[in-house]
C-alpha cells in the first residue's frame, strides 16, 4: 500500500515538474503570454526583463525628484530619463483615432521635438500633467509645439504625468527658469489635480506619509516566470473576486452625429471619489490655493507673464450630448468639473493670474469637428490639442500682455 501511494505521489511529482518546466520554457519563449496585469504583480526582477523584451516601460526609464530636491515640503515624484522612450499600451479604439504607442522624448526627458532641448531660451514654458505632455501624441502634435508654429513664439513643454501643481512648479524651478520664459502656462486639467493637490496637502500635513512598501518574495519568484505568473494570478484573481462594486464611469458622447463610447476602460475613477468627497465636504478647493500663490510669487520674482488655463475632461467638452451609464456619477463629476472652474475663475483674479477657461472653446468645437479626446486613454486627440492650441493663440493675440512687439 505504501508503496503504491509512494509511485503515485512521484508521478504526480514528476508530472508537476515537469508541467512548471513546460510553462518555463514557453513563458521565456513567447512572454507576450503574459497579461500585463499579471506582470504587473511579478517579482521586480522577472517583470523588468519581461517588461524589457516586450517593449514596455521598465523603471530604468524613469528617475527620481526627491523630496530633498523640492523647497515646498513635498514628496519624491518622477519623470523621465533622458531620451527615454514613453511606451504605451494603447487600446485598439484610440490606434484608430490617431494615438501613438511610442515617443521619444527629448535628452531632458520631455516631450518636446528633440532640437528643443539645446535651446538656452524659451519665450513661453508650459507646465501640467499628462494632458500638456500630449499622452500618446508625438512631440510635434502637441499645443506647446503647435503654438510656436502658428505664434512664432519659442516654446518648451515640461509636461509630466502622474503629478499635480505643486509638482508643475517644481519642474519649472529645476528645469523651466534657465529658459528666462516670458510667459509660463499652467494647465490644469479639472479631472485628476484634485486628487494630487489633496495628496500634496496630505503629506506636508504628515497625514498621507507613503506606507512602506512591503518587499516582495523573493528566491524562486525573482528567478521563475512560471512561479511568478502563477502567485501573480492568484493574487489578481483573488482581489477582483473581494474587490466592492466598482464605480461605473462609462459614458456615450455624441461626435458629428455618431454615438462613441468613451473611457472604454473604465479609469479614472478617482475623478468621481474626489468630486463626491468635495460635495461631501470631506475636502475642498483651497487645496491649490498655496500652489496658485506661489506661481504668482515666482512670477514676479522671474518677470514672467503667468496664465492658468483650464483643460476640460471629455464629458464637460461634449456635456451638451453626454450619456452617462450611472446618471448619479454623471451628476457628481459635472457638478464638480463647474465648481472648481468657477473657483479657478476666482482665485486667478485673488492671485493676480491671467485665466483662460478652455471649456466653452470645447463645446463649441465638438459639435461638428472630430473626437477632441481619445475613447479608452481619454486625453486630448489631435484635434483636441487643435482646440487647444487655437484657444492659446487667441488669447495671446488679444492678451496685449506680452507688450507692443506682439503680434510680430
Amino acid at each position: 500500500m505504501m508503496k503504491t501511494f509512494g509511485v503515485n505521489a512521484a508521478v504526480v511529482i514528476v508530472s508537476v515538474v515537469i508541467m512548471l518546466l513546460l510553462g518555463e520554457a514557453t513563458l521565456r519563449l513567447f512572454p507576450s503570454l503574459i497579461d500585463v496585469a499579471v506582470l504587473d504583480r511579478f517579482h521586480p526582477v522577472p517583470r523588468s526583463e519581461v517588461a524589457a523584451r516586450l517593449g514596455l516601460p521598465v523603471s530604468a526609464e524613469r528617475k527620481k525628484v526627491s523630496a530633498a530636491q523640492r523647497n515646498d515640503g513635498g514628496s519624491d515624484f518622477y519623470i523621465y530619463r533622458s531620451g527615454a522612450k514613453k511606451v504605451y499600451m494603447v487600446d485598439e479604439v484610440d490606434l484608430l483615432a490617431g494615438g501613438v504607442p511610442v515617443l521619444q522624448l527629448d535628452r531632458k526627458g520631455f516631450n518636446n521635438p528633440l532640437e528643443k532641448a539645446d535651446r538656452s531660451a524659451a519665450d513661453i514654458v508650459m507646465i501640467g500633467d499628462s494632458f500638456t505632455f500630449g499622452s500618446i501624441q508625438n512631440a510635434s502634435n502637441t499645443f506647446s509645439a503647435r503654438l510656436e508654429e502658428l505664434t512664432g513664439l519659442t516654446t518648451y513643454n515640461l509636461g509630466i504625468g502622474g503629478i499635480g501643481l505643486y509638482e508643475y512648479l517644481q519642474l519649472y524651478r529645476l528645469f523651466g527658469a534657465s529658459l528666462k520664459p516670458r510667459m509660463v502656462v499652467m494647465n490644469i486639467y479639472e479631472g485628476n489635480d484634485l486628487r494630487d493637490a489633496v495628496r500634496y496637502s496630505n503629506y506636508k500635513s504628515g497625514t498621507g506619509t507613503p506606507k512602506r512598501k512591503k518587499q516582495p518574495a523573493g528566491g524562486l519568484f525573482a528567478s521563475s516566470y512560471v512561479l511568478a505568473f502563477l502567485k501573480s494570478s492568484i493574487e489578481l484573481a483573488v482581489k477582483s473576486i473581494s474587490r466592492p462594486v466598482e464605480i461605473d464611469f462609462h459614458y456615450d458622447v455624441v461626435s458629428q452625429g455618431r454615438k462613441v463610447a468613451m473611457n472604454v476602460t473604465n479609469s479614472d475613477t478617482d475623478e468621481v471619489k474626489y468630486a463626491r468627497r468635495i460635495a461631501a465636504g470631506e475636502i475642498n478647493f483651497d487645496v491649490f490655493d498655496a500652489a496658485l500663490a506661489s506661481f504668482s510669487k515666482l512670477a514676479e520674482e522671474h518677470a514672467f507673464i503667468p496664465v492658468v488655463s483650464y483643460l476640460p475632461s471629455a464629458y464637460s467638452a461634449y456635456r451638451q450630448d453626454v450619456r452617462f451609464r450611472d446618471t448619479q456619477v454623471g451628476r457628481d463629476v459635472l457638478k464638480n468639473a463647474d465648481a472648481q472652474r468657477a473657483w479657478f475663475k476666482q482665485a486667478a483674479i485673488r492671485h493676480k493670474l491671467y485665466f483662460i477657461d478652455m471649456t466653452e472653446a470645447f463645446v463649441e468645437a465638438v459639435k461638428n469637428r472630430p473626437l477632441t479626446h481619445f475613447p479608452a486613454n481619454v486625453h486630448f486627440t489631435s484635434e483636441g490639442h487643435r482646440v487647444a492650441v487655437a484657444t492659446l493663440e487667441n488669447f495671446i493675440l488679444n492678451c496685449g500682455c506680452l507688450g507692443e512687439n506682439y503680434p510680430f
